[in-house]
């Protein structure tokens, strides 16, 4: 059987050559994976740094010598040649970035689900709830909602790290209180997660719909 959203050439709203399911789902499991196990190689690269306030351990040779390695050694953290009052900042926007474009396959897959569940294409059922104002839907796609529009969310956050690449001197802490929300691109791509979680588990083809939008052209 054929999944409609996926004959559906959006270049000019046509149905186009149909797809199986299978084929629509393999090409958005190939991009998380890529992803998820490129975030997941740019995370070991993430350096952090305890060598004082302006990167000479000036203020930290209380604790002896090679005190940095020590406290880096326990975080797990790769600790970079050079470093001043602030981490490097390139690797840890590579590591984000990788993350926003998890959200963004995240999304496209929920955008497809809701699009296939429309009334219009009717292909598929997923993790729903009952409309209070519009009694005569069957059912809304929330799940494939939240896991589509989380990610406007999840690109605006990272965009506080790509805004914050640059400081004053390399040592400027006026985007500290910024920073401190840069993990909020992990919280709000991990909440697309469980909604997508919510949907696959759910998630339903209806063949007899299939059939009837595959011959009807």
């Amino acid at each position: 059987f054929s999944a409609r959203g996926d004959i559906l050439d959006t270049w000019h709203l046509q149905d186009a050559l149909p797809i199986t399911v299978g084929a629509w789902l393999a090409v958005l499991h190939s991009r998380f994976i890529r992803t998820a196990s490129n975030a997941g190689v740019l995370a070991l690269d993430v350096p952090g740094k305890f060598s004082g306030a302006v990167g000479v351990s000036a203020a930290i040779r209380v604790f002896g010598k090679g005190a940095e390695s020590v406290a880096l050694g326990l975080l797990r953290l790769p600790k970079p040649r050079f470093s001043t009052q602030i981490v490097q900042p390139e690797a840890l926007e590579r590591f984000y970035n990788e993350i926003m474009l998890i959200s963004a396959v995240l999304a496209n897959f929920g955008d497809d689900v809701r699009h296939l569940q429309s009334s219009a294409i009717g292909e598929l059922v997923s993790a729903s709830s009952t409309s209070s104002t519009m009694s005569h839907k069957t059912a809304n796609p929330i799940a494939a909602e939240q896991a589509d529009g989380m990610h406007v969310t999840t690109r605006c956050d990272f965009l506080k790290v790509v805004e914050t690449l640059n400081s004053t001197l390399q040592r400027d802490l006026r985007f500290s209180n910024v920073m401190r929300s840069f993990t909020e691109v992990m919280v709000f791509t991990y909440q697309q997660l469980l909604s997508v979680e919510r949907v696959l588990k759910t998630l339903k083809v209806d063949e007899n719909k299939c059939k009837l939008n595959f011959w009807r052209n």
